[in-house]
């Protein structure tokens, strides 16, 4: 079996009593292309897991990642907002554009 609280299902695959106890899930149906439904098929068999937990568990980590990416997000528009005002023609003038945009930038906003 490996981890506590865990045992087979129907297929021989382990599933964690705590994950299908206190779950609450609701149905989704998706259309996948013919190539991925048999990858993800494969990994989830190579992974010893249901479709659904592989599935749902790709969607969280996809969730948090672009989550963490938000505020470099917001940097990057802050950062283009500012350029698109700024009109260098000198050296100069650009670094003086730098300092202002260093000294402006909402440092506790990201």
């Amino acid at each position: 079996m490996g981890r506590k609280n865990e045992s087979p299902n129907r297929q021989g695959r382990k599933r964690s009593h705590a994950t299908r106890a206190s779950r609450d899930v609701r149905p989704a149906a998706i259309s996948l292309p013919p190539p991925l439904v048999k990858a993800v098929n494969r990994l989830a068999r190579q992974q010893h897991h249901t479709t659904s937990e592989l599935v749902h568990e790709v969607l969280r980590r996809c969730i948090r990642d672009v989550e963490a990416d938000a505020p470099w997000r917001r940097a990057v528009a802050y950062d283009r907002k500012k350029a698109k005002a700024l009109v260098v023609r000198t050296d100069d003038e650009l670094e003086d554009a730098i300092n202002d945009i260093v000294n402006d930038y909402p440092h506790g906003a990201a």
